[in-house]
């Protein structure tokens, strides 16, 4: 898969596509010569020669393996309202900051429980249509299936799920369909400005 970096020219790779020079490859990235501290050479594959500077950012195309699929739980509850939504995507929330997975938020019927790694029902059984199926359909297929107070047994987390350092400030990141899960500043701004595929994708 191809991704478009931003990247200090010390961290230039084989392989790069420069976007201002297209023609060729990186071939050869050699390192600073202590006499040019400011230059860093290149060597494109087309045998031409490219100079940056180690300091200075450059946007490059760059091959980049899928991350792995990360285990999701989904949340079930009472979206019938706007409000309703908003309660059970804030509890959702919770549910990543403390059981340390992301989450996805379902917000109807269709959604196939035996994909994800457990469901939480977050108003029990019988509160609603969508509960009462898809907490069925996963007690049948004998998945983890657990309530709000099962969730809220467990401490709020503080471990980066990214660079797994402990961070205090670390926190779920708002994902399209739910929350990443937590993940302290400084990995979920480098997450939005590289736009690592897999990475970290928020809304």
């Amino acid at each position: 898969m191809l991704a478009q970096l931003i990247v200090p020219g010390s961290e230039i790779l084989p392989g790069d596509i420069l976007k201002r020079y297209p023609a060729a490859p990186v071939a050869v990235a050699e390192d600073v010569d202590p006499r040019y501290p400011n230059s860093r050479t290149l060597r494109m594959a087309d045998g031409t020669w490219y100079f940056c500077s180690p300091v200075q950012e450059y946007v490059v195309t760059r091959r980049v393996d899928p991350a792995p699929t990360t285990p999701v739980v989904l949340v079930v509850g009472n979206t019938s309202t706007a409000d309703a939504l908003a309660d059970l995507t804030a509890f959702a929330c919770d549910v990543s900051d403390r059981l340390r997975f992301p989450t996805v938020v379902a917000t109807g019927r269709d959604y196939d429980p035996t994909q994800y790694e457990a469901v939480v029902l977050a108003d029990g059984w019988s509160e609603t249509f969508e509960s009462a199926a898809l907490g069925c359909e996963a007690t049948l297929a004998d998945m983890c299936t657990l309530w709000a107070d099962d969730v809220y047994e467990h401490p709020v987390n503080t471990t980066c799920g990214h660079c797994g350092e402990d961070d205090p400030e670390a926190a779920p990141v708002r994902s399209v369909d739910g929350w990443t899960t937590s993940v302290c500043p400084g990995c979920a701004a480098e997450g939005r400005r590289l736009a690592l595929p897999g990475v970290l994708v928020a809304a």
